[in-house]
């Protein structure tokens, strides 16, 4: 697998699902469209295809999800319609700051140990029946009674009771600070689930109809932030991009959800298309499991990470369409401290660190034939993924200069799923969440203690525990700053993993709507509910 030339058979590439997806409205990151499509749109980049007039009545958008049918059934279409279709009590903005949503304000007494939440008023599900402070207690109660709550949040299990305070407020008392309890609060609100029935939200869509091609969505008249200018929006599932793409140039499309690195430069071009382009809240990473023996002294992490070359691996993999990285602190987050010096590339300092380690006893000697690497590994990635693929192969040749030999083992997204969940690797190539909320750190990364949360690979570290804890604990924004700049400071020390880039997403929407300007570096999808239809004869952007 030494060539950085894509599979053949394997042109077009997405990320799979990982362990780690599912909670908090950055999910909808589950769909990544990567690389190597290049063939099939420079067939269809000459056409500039004029889309049809817009027709009377209420606006009608298409939203294409090109390989849907590949991922798992709780993904692709389905997730995209639920973003849609289900408000949650908190969001963020796009510094990674808690933004309200179903909540209009919140306060904190008695140290932080007592929250009172505020919802905003006229809050109606999209039957029409009111959402009041007992359904928001409702979903707090649940998520308190189930493991899931108890894995996936931080501050959920510190909780010692919530009440109501008439219909709009809701108190919640915590057994100690939290200060992520904002964060656990992106969980959807539903009526209670009706057997054979769709769920029941509060957001800008209500789901009509469902197949597994495509899904139907009408504009909720009942939303809080008032009736959607688009009035039915159509989500459909595409086998390849090539096939959504064509669809959009004879106008059967207006929006691409996803599209690659590779694909950019042919969209540009496009007279009828807009691109848009966003730093996603994921990295790609290579994740190293610390209770293998040859990832048990730091030092040896840190020398992978200096023999890593980040800028190089942007430009040939990612096509420039990103930022290189240096730990999983998500680079727009507002609290994260630019002062932290990055990983520099020096191939002759990470084998000098590895032979000290080597005669230090870090690293393995008995048994090792002469000659060989002083440091071998198993990485894992998901098979028939065009971009894993190239970043795995130009990981191998840059390590192979410092005397380390990563095998690369390709898998199906189950098994590959089922290896990292049990801890079954050395290490393991993904795209990883970083942003935007600050308990995916805890999660990831704290001791795993009675539930391990995100922390499949025994990663265990004192310093950054107490980071985490002091930033669990920050009264104000300068405890975050000062807790987040620790953080990093202690993932240098002690590396978990290589993050070796953070991805640009890009995006096509069809000129006939007009993308509201608070939709910039953002998911365009996140405003679809204060879209509009372009006025004829409209200046483009």
């Amino acid at each position: 697998m030494d060539d950085l030339h894509p599979t053949r058979g394997q042109q077009v590439a997405r990320r799979p699902r990982t362990p780690w997806e599912g909670a908090g409205s950055c999910s909808a990151r589950a769909i990544c469209i990567a690389s190597g499509i290049v063939w099939a749109l420079s067939a269809l980049g000459c056409g500039t295809a004029t889309p049809p007039a817009p027709s009377s009545g209420p606006a009608t958008i298409v939203i294409g999800v090109p390989q849907s049918r590949l991922l798992d059934p709780s993904l692709g279409v389905s997730l995209l319609a639920k973003t849609l279709a289900l408000e949650r009590p908190t969001g963020n903005d796009a510094s990674g700051r808690t933004s309200p949503r179903l909540i209009d304000s919140w306060t904190e007494t008695d140290n932080g140990l007592t929250w009172r939440l505020v919802l905003k008023s006229q809050l109606r599900y999209q039957d029409g029946t009111p959402l009041t402070a007992a359904d928001v207690k409702r979903h707090l109660d649940e998520a308190r009674d189930v493991p899931a709550g108890q894995t996936l949040s931080v501050c959920v299990p510190d909780i010692r009771d919530v009440s109501i305070a008439g219909d709009r407020e809701v108190v919640v008392r915590l057994n100690r600070r939290c200060a992520f309890l904002l964060d656990d609060l992106d969980m959807p609100v539903t009526r209670p689930a009706v057997e054979n029935r769709p769920l029941v939200g509060t957001g800008p869509f209500v789901i009509t109809s469902s197949t597994k091609d495509e899904i139907v969505l009408e504009a909720n008249p009942y939303y809080y932030l008032g009736r959607p200018a688009i009035g039915r929006v159509v989500v459909k599932a595409y086998d390849t991009l090539r096939t959504a793409w064509a669809d959009m140039m004879r106008g059967r499309v207006d929006f691409l959800w996803e599209v690659g690195p590779d694909t950019a430069e042919f969209l540009v071009d496009q007279a009828s298309v807009q691109v848009r382009s966003y730093l996603s809240y994921y990295a790609y990473t290579i994740i190293m499991n610390s209770a293998r023996p040859i990832f048990r002294d730091p030092a040896v992490r840190r020398a992978l990470n200096i023999g890593v070359n980040r800028e190089e691996l942007l430009q040939q993999a990612l096509k420039g369409q990103g930022l290189t990285g240096d730990d999983t602190v998500w680079p727009s987050f507002w609290a994260r401290d630019g002062s932290v010096p990055g990983w520099r590339y020096d191939p002759a300092e990470a084998a000098g660190l590895l032979e000290i380690a080597r005669r230090s006893g870090g690293l393995r000697t008995s048994g090792v034939k002469a000659g060989a690497p002083v440091v071998e590994f198993t990485c894992l990635l998901p098979a028939n993924f065009t971009i894993y693929e190239r970043l795995a192969l130009l990981v191998q040749r840059q390590l192979r200069l410092v005397n380390v030999e990563m095998r690369i083992e390709a898998l199906p997204a189950d098994v590959y799923n089922r290896r990292i969940q049990t801890g079954d690797f050395d290490a393991v190539l993904t795209n990883m969440a970083g942003g935007p909320y600050r308990t995916i750190h805890y999660r990831f990364w704290h001791s795993p203690g009675i539930s391990r949360r995100w922390n499949f690979w025994g990663y265990q570290d004192a310093a950054v525990d107490a980071a985490l804890e002091q930033m669990r604990d920050a009264p104000d924004d300068d405890g975050t700053r000062a807790a987040m700049r620790a953080l990093s400071l202690a993932l240098r020390e002690n590396p978990p993993a290589i993050v070796l880039a953070w991805s640009n997403t890009v995006q096509a929407v069809s000129r006939r709507f007009e993308v509201p300007d608070g939709a910039v570096s953002r998911d365009a999808l996140h405003s679809l509910s204060r879209w509009r239809m372009r006025n004829p004869g409209g200046v483009l952007p």
